[in-house]
């Protein structure tokens, strides 16, 4: 992990692989299980990632599947849980939600990041936490103007389960199995009047994995 505290940015892209085990490794002795579907994701791949999040341990899920070098857009609020504060710090980009000039500064570095190197973004389309009985919330357009501009694909990932595996109110984590499927999506020659319906075919994708019932 010193080589994400001290480091620089090229050898936090050398040791990505640190944070992706390290997630699994917190699942693993948790009792906690991914039963990966979908296409494979390319390790020299640049991604916009995107998943449904409704707790704390989607984040550690997700991690645990990318096998890319990676920045989170994540919300400055995180850095004050233990663990997510150091994602945040070292291998986030975090937004005060509140600050339009910090908000802006923020995406402004996720760009930066994007044509300057080799990191894949997550982005949660939904914007926060669903915390609502809806499968998913209504998604912000950030994630798919960002894909689009940068002609970058989207590498979807559906968390099913993802809810009976940890009490929010209670920060309490359930042993059990999450199916999390991976679904690509191209941006080349796409342009933002395509946007929308990016947006709702990514959607749809994903509702239709969410309402599956399991026997």
């Amino acid at each position: 992990m010193v080589c994400f505290v001290l480091g620089n940015d090229a050898l936090k892209r050398k040791a990505h692989w640190i944070p992706k085990y390290a997630c699994s490794i917190i699942l693993f002795f948790s009792g906690m299980r991914t039963r990966l579907k979908g296409e494979p994701l390319n390790a020299n791949a640049q991604y916009i990632y995107v998943a449904n999040h409704v707790n704390t341990i989607d984040i550690v899920y997700v991690r645990s599947i990318i096998n890319t070098y990676l920045k989170i857009l994540a919300k400055k609020e995180l850095k004050k849980i233990p663990f997510m504060a150091f994602l945040a710090r070292n291998m986030g980009i975090p937004i005060d939600r509140s600050s339009k000039a910090d908000k802006q500064k923020g995406l402004q570095k996720m760009y930066d990041y994007l044509k300057n190197s080799t990191a894949s973004i997550l982005i949660y389309p939904e914007g926060k936490r669903n915390r609502t009985n809806e499968l998913l919330l209504p998604f912000k357009n950030g994630a798919f103007i960002t894909a689009i501009e940068n002609q970058i694909p989207i590498a979807c990932i559906t968390l099913k389960g993802i809810r009976k595996r940890m009490n929010q109110v209670k920060q309490t984590m359930y042993p059990g199995y999450v199916d999390a499927y991976v679904d690509i999506f191209e941006t080349k020659g796409l342009n933002l009047a395509d946007m929308e319906t990016l947006k709702a075919k990514i959607r749809a994708k994903m509702l239709g994995y969410l309402e599956l019932k399991v026997v």
